[in-house]
């Protein structure tokens, strides 16, 4: 075996979410290598789907357009559905990103592997890992070259590990995360195949008393993500490989009539199991993504909800090493296992209402009526669509509210707060005060101060977390509520007397 590779933040799993949690960490300093077997981006259509919170944290990156010139009051809007019945209207304001958009899995990861590399992230592909350990100053994971015979042919030490390599997570079993789960009680499929006949096939959602069908993503080349969902029990194997014969027969019997396909390009099988670990964090490892939760595919909200883990995590582990207190890693999981808690709670609920039997139909006649009364549709969409989230503050009384993009003209000229988020740093906005001075003065290293004029804020002045969500409000003039958030955040102002970095000390893979 090689002389070990030392880095910083190992990632295991190379999909969309550890290539954006690279990404992030990378940004702001931190010293990152990733695990991923594939020798490339994937372009299985799975997910696509991407939702207004995210799309808003993508947009504070540069990875999604928002034009703060817009009308926040003007909400861009979308029509979506909930098990499969239409009726809710996905918002955002006019200063955001549109509420809903298909970006295919492919070119996320494409485009968050290229900002990761940009910024100086290892990315060793064509490799697996083998085993992960944590000992008493950081974690060893032990890889190899995919298709190799061979023992682990290298060893990766890291101060901090994360699991990011899906539902059958190598690093979440090795460390002994406890989990909590819900057998399948359904059996689904899905595929990639040309339509023959496209005028005539059953776009959307179908429902018959023998399941539900679904199509969309039908392009001009007649090639259309294709799936079913079978409800008389689950497969005697999940893992087992799908024949498109089997596929066919399984869409034309539920149907009821004949859908003329062929050339697959993909074929999978799905179910309603879900999973979650009871901890995101165990020591110095931590979960994201399907790691951490896994659950019925329905509504496109899996890897929204782990791209907003990534978009959590990223910057407080880049904070941690660069001398933030320890404990900034707990609010980790103390913010986002909730959030994937509500989700698999919906897309449980939402299969129940799916089921295609008689004694459910009251049930799912009742969710059509309460979804004309607009607080109700209102609340499905924002649960759908992250509009809900907020991370309320342990440090000061602000509700932690995610913050919408705003106009704001500076000593610098005219930006918004999107925009002063691309670099990935904690923003505080104030108005031109000597106090504001001085906090740009200390804090340089680890926050950009924006002095913007003091009518155009909601607020006098206002700390942002790199993710976009409110950490403080007030006032400047005595400020120790200020410098405690800040310090609970970010550590010490002297960057350097306190900053764990090993950069000289750092050994890279060529």
């Amino acid at each position: 075996m090689t002389a070990p590779l030392d880095t910083q933040v190992i990632i295991v799993g190379g999909g969309p979410v550890g290539m954006l949690l690279a990404s992030e960490v990378s940004l702001l300093g931190g010293h990152v290598v990733v695990i991923e077997r594939r020798n490339g981006p994937t372009d299985e259509p799975r997910a696509g789907t991407m939702h207004a919170r995210t799309l808003q944290c993508m947009a504070r990156r540069g990875f999604a357009s928002a034009n703060a010139e817009n009308d926040p009051q003007a909400f861009q809007s979308r029509e979506y559905f909930f098990a499969g019945v239409p009726g809710l209207t996905m918002r955002s304001p006019g200063t955001e990103p549109p509420p809903v958009l298909n970006i295919p899995q492919i070119e996320l990861e494409r485009m968050f592997e290229k900002r990761a590399r940009d910024n100086g992230a290892i990315i060793l592909r064509c490799h697996e890992a083998l085993e992960a350990a944590e000992g008493a100053d950081g974690v060893v994971v032990s890889i190899r070259e995919v298709g190799s015979n061979s023992p682990a042919s290298l060893s990766v030490r890291g101060e901090y590990l994360v699991g990011a390599d899906g539902a059958r997570s190598l690093v979440r079993d090795r460390i002994g995360f406890e989990t909590e789960s819900h057998p399948a009680t359904l059996d689904g499929l899905i595929a990639r195949a040309r339509l023959l006949e496209p005028s005539t096939a059953p776009l959307g959602f179908q429902k018959t008393s023998r399941g539900w069908t679904r199509i969309d993503q039908l392009g001009e080349d007649g090639y259309a993500r294709l799936m079913t969902f079978g409800f008389e029990g689950p497969a005697p194997d999940r893992h087992a490989p799908v024949d498109f014969e089997e596929f066919q027969r399984r869409f034309e019997r539920i149907v009821g009539s004949g859908v003329p396909m062929t050339d697959p390009r993909f074929l999978a099988r799905h179910s309603d199991y879900a999973r979650m670990v009871l901890q995101y964090k165990l020591g110095r490892v931590l979960l994201a993504g399907d790691a951490a939760h896994h659950h019925f595919p329905i509504a496109g909200q899996g890897l929204n909800l782990g791209i907003q883990d990534a978009f959590n995590l990223g910057w407080k582990l880049a904070a941690v090493i660069a001398g933030a207190p320890d404990a900034l890693l707990d609010t980790y999981h103390d913010e986002r296992h909730r959030i994937a808690r509500r989700v698999v709670m919906n897309t449980r609920a939402q299969v129940v209402l799916m089921r295609p039997t008689t004694d459910i139909d009251p049930l799912r006649e009742l969710l059509a009526e309460l979804i004309d009364l607009a607080p109700v549709a209102e609340r499905l969409a924002q649960m759908i669509n992250g509009q809900d989230i907020s991370y309320p503050q342990q440090e000061s009384t602000c509700s932690g509210d995610f913050q919408v993009n705003l106009p704001l003209e500076t000593g610098d000229g005219p930006t918004s707060l999107a925009r002063l988020l691309e670099v990935g740093r904690a923003v505080l906005i104030a108005p031109e005060t000597p106090h504001a001075a001085e906090f740009a003065r200390r804090w340089n290293t680890k926050l950009s101060v924006a002095q913007a004029r003091a009518d155009v804020l909601p607020w006098e002045a206002a700390l942002i977390r790199p993710d976009g969500y409110l950490a403080w409000h007030g006032s400047l003039s005595g400020s120790h509520d200020l410098e405690r958030v800040l310090e609970s955040w970010f550590g010490s102002p002297v960057a350097e007397a306190t900053a764990r970095r090993r950069a000289g000390h750092l050994q890279h893979a060529s």
